[in-house]
């Protein structure tokens, strides 16, 4: 995969220059599974974090609004530089155009409108984080098992609805003229370059339910919903606008240590993007080394008892965050 999209960068680069060590570690939790805490003290207002997304995709709303690579929003003032044949596909920058490349022709085609008009209609958008991935799995940018990190290891069961994705998703590929048989050979060959043995495509599931379950559950607990922030003035009144419609959510991502973040409804970290799916995360408060550092998953300022069950719905825990307990 390309570098940038894999990169992560702590803290300045000043900080780097000079060799400190990162400001955080992933270690286990008691009640939790990972978590991820501060590895020496951090002030309030520092970024702790900053990284690039693993996978991302425009939001069902906004495909050929926004950035079809960084989800950057266009506007009057920042225009595409790249608008592929596609009504969906462009790109804002000539780097975003080289980071795509990969995988630019396998998603510009007009085989996929079925999908993204399926996706729309039924108002989804994991779907397409999928979609996106099995593109760059398919193209050699990405192996099939690099969300394998994030939890949860394995699927919780498999929905009607995914076989039905699923199928949806293969025969578009097929379509688009990726057989299973030469995807199966790219990842064999990727995994394997030193192998000299015979062997079968048909043990080599790609693409397969187990496959897209896995993946599929993994995006569902580990995307953000990315908002951007509206820079421009000629912006402010449709960021307004998209904010009270929901079109402010340019796309989703997923990235691998911010996914490793655990929830407080009293968190001591802010998660925010300004005009891309590059993400940072800054501390709210001082932060003592040893500490937990927590994002807030959901708006934290509804009442005790609609965010509790609003986790369990969405992430399947009960929150026992200092402000849950005290019934905040």
């Amino acid at each position: 995969m390309a570098g940038r999209t894999l990169g992560r960068r702590w803290c300045s680069s000043a900080a780097r220059a000079a060799g400190i060590a990162p400001p955080i570690q992933v270690k286990l939790t008691e009640t939790a599974g990972r978590g991820v805490f501060a590895s020496r003290k951090i002030g309030a207002g520092d970024v702790i974090l900053t990284e690039f997304p693993v996978i991302s995709h425009p939001s069902p709303t906004n495909m050929g609004k926004v950035c079809w690579w960084c989800l950057k929003r266009f506007s009057l003032i920042t225009k595409p530089f790249l608008q592929l044949e596609s009504s969906w596909m462009a790109y804002c920058s000539q780097e975003c155009t080289d980071l795509a490349k990969g995988c630019m022709d396998l998603e510009n085609n007009r085989h996929w409108k079925e999908f993204h008009d399926y996706c729309r209609e039924s108002n989804l958008r994991f779907p397409l984080l999928v979609k996106r991935l099995a593109c760059m799995v398919a193209t050699n940018m990405a192996s099939f098992d690099v969300l394998d990190i994030l939890y949860p290891p394995s699927p919780p069961g498999f929905l009607q609805r995914w076989l039905e994705e699923r199928k949806l998703l293969t025969e578009t590929l097929t379509r688009c003229g990726i057989d299973s048989a030469s995807t199966k050979c790219i990842l064999f060959l990727r995994f394997f370059p030193s192998k000299r043995v015979r062997f079968s495509f048909d043990r080599l599931e790609v693409l397969s339910d187990s496959w897209y379950a896995g993946a599929l559950s993994r995006i569902h607990l580990n995307t953000f919903r990315v908002e951007t922030i509206a820079t421009e003035i000629t912006n402010l009144e449709a960021a307004l606008v998209d904010s009270i419609t929901g079109d402010d959510v340019v796309g989703s991502a997923v990235y691998i240590l911010p996914s490793m973040f655990n929830h407080s409804c009293d968190a001591n970290v802010n998660i925010y993007w300004r005009e891309n799916a590059f993400v940072q995360l800054k501390a709210l408060q001082p932060i003592e080394p040893g500490k937990e550092l927590c994002i807030t998953y959901i708006d934290a300022s509804m009442g005790c008892e609609a965010r509790r069950a609003l986790l369990q719905d969405a992430y399947g825990f009960h929150c026992k965050c200092p402000r849950c307990l005290d019934n905040d």
